[in-house]
């Protein structure tokens, strides 16, 4: 009985498979961080409109529950600003490397490498300012309910923590 397959296909099909096997993997990754991104943004802005709701009825009465709020505002603002940073980005980068495919030119390694760099350190910001933002809102709320000394004590602590905290991930870049 002759072998009806043309020499080399069944490897061909193998590499195919192996091609769209890895197209979906790269997918549902990019998938799964974008959707991570857009998550923070939306819980972001909705602890904005929180906040907001919260100062305008509820008004702060000591300086450190007005500090706890206005850090808590800033976080979920950076938090925003970061992820829509690393959208745009990811959109030029892809726009780049669909250029070059089209134009058949070589990748820009030390830029691809400038730019993963950017956009890993913008990923921690986003995430780094979200869970601050969120540690600020329910100081805020302990502030509210503490006496004068004890809201300073916390206050202390938690800033020298989030100092320490700051510090330590300086290091490991």
């Amino acid at each position: 009985m002759p072998n009806d397959e043309a020499p080399g296909a069944k490897e061909r099909t193998e590499e195919q498979k192996d091609v769209v096997f890895y197209e979906k993997i790269v997918g549902a990754w990019v998938d799964t961080r974008m959707t991570r991104d857009k998550t923070i943004v939306q819980l972001s802005a909705g602890g904005i409109a929180l906040l907001v709701t919260l100062i305008t009825t509820v008004a702060p009465k000591s300086s450190c529950e007005k500090l706890f709020y206005g850090l808590a505002f800033l976080c979920f603002l950076a938090a925003i600003c970061a992820a829509l940073t690393i959208f745009q980005k990811n959109a030029d980068y892809l726009g780049d490397v669909v250029r070059r495919k089209l134009d058949e030119k070589s990748t820009n390694g030390k830029a691809d490498e400038k730019l993963t760099k950017c956009l890993k350190r913008l990923d921690k910001l986003t995430f780094l300012s979200f869970v601050l933002a969120l540690l600020f809102s329910i100081m805020a709320t302990f502030a509210g309910t503490l006496g004068g000394f004890w809201s300073f004590l916390l206050t202390l602590l938690f800033l020298i923590a989030i100092g320490m905290v700051s510090i330590s991930g300086m290091r490991k870049e």
